[in-house]
């Protein structure tokens, strides 16, 4: 759910960064995803507002961008539906 997506991070250093970890770092996971999904959905809905969460959630994963690495499958656990496509998921 999200592999390497690019943050901000505080521009001091701390105890918990060091001095290279002051602009930006790319980081993996749900927390990283998350926003993502959000914003697009919240715009998904923003567009269509009569739709429901099951036809929010089926929407995004069927206009996800399939990637090389699914072999043409629909579903991966690696990738689940793909990559988040925000463009067509409004559209």
């Amino acid at each position: 759910p999200g592999t390497n997506i690019l943050s901000t991070l505080p521009m001091k250093p701390s105890p918990y960064r060091t001095r290279e970890e002051t602009q930006y770092a790319a980081w993996s996971g749900t927390s990283m995803a998350t926003p993502h999904v959000t914003a697009t959905a919240a715009l998904v809905i923003a567009r269509n507002p009569s739709l429901t969460h099951d036809q929010v959630a089926k929407k995004l994963k069927a206009t996800a961008t399939k990637l090389p690495a699914m072999k043409r499958r629909h579903r991966t656990i690696e990738f689940g539906a793909g990559l988040l496509n925000l463009k067509d998921a409004v559209s």
